[in-house]
């Protein structure tokens, strides 16, 4: 399995409610990755978070954009959203 090399979650609003997107570098983002490290996730996170708090997709993406800060750009991750599983 692909080791993930760097990680994000950003809220979006959905309606009235919040949902969380998370975004992970990976070296392979092949479509097997993808649907293993989703499976791998949701279930590690699941046993140590509160429902509410595992995100509602994982997407897989090359890079996290940033801004001139150094931060990370969650809002042009959530424009940015490609391929992702839902929950």
């Amino acid at each position: 399995m692909a080791a993930v090399e760097d990680a994000a979650v950003a809220p979006a609003h959905d309606g009235e409610d919040v949902v969380l997107h998370a975004f992970v570098v990976t070296g392979d983002t092949s479509p097997e990755v993808h649907t293993t490290l989703s499976a791998t996730w949701r279930t590690n996170l699941a046993k140590v978070l509160p429902d509410y708090m595992v995100p509602s997709t994982l997407t897989l993406v090359e890079r996290l954009p940033r801004l001139a800060s150094g931060k990370i750009d969650r809002r042009a991750l959530l424009e940015g959203e490609g391929r992702s599983t839902k929950r």
